[in-house]
C-alpha cells in the first residue's frame, strides 16, 4: 500500500511494483500454498521431512554451484586486467 504511488528510482517513469510481474506471479504463488498446505495434510511427518530436506540440499547445491563458477569467472576476469601490472 505504501509503495502504490511512488516512482521508480532509476527509470523516472511507472511505478516501483511491476504489476504485470504481480499478475503472473501471484496466481502460481497462491496455486503453490494450497497445494503445499495439501501435502502437509496427506504425508506423515516423517516423510513430508525427508522431502523437505532433500529439495532443500538440491536447492543449495545448485546455488554453490552457480555461485562457483561465478567466482570462477570473476576471478579469470580479475587476473585479466592484473595482468600487466600491480593490482592495487
Amino acid at each position: 500500500i505504501l509503495n502504490v504511488k511512488k516512482v521508480h528510482p532509476l527509470r523516472k517513469v511507472g511505478p516501483v511494483i511491476d504489476w504485470d510481474l504481480v499478475l503472473a506471479m501471484e496466481p502460481l504463488t497462491i496455486a503453490g500454498a494450497v497445494l503445499g498446505s495439501f501435502v502437509n495434510k496427506m504425508l506423515p511427518p516423517l516423510v513430508l521431512t525427508i522431502s523437505l530436506a532433500v529439495i532443500l540440499s538440491l536447492m543449495g547445491w545448485k546455488t554453490l554451484t552457480k555461485g562457483h563458477g561465478m567466482w570462477n569467472v570473476e576471478t579469470q576476469k580479475i587476473s585479466q586486467k592484473t595482468a600487466g601490472g600491480p593490482y592495487f
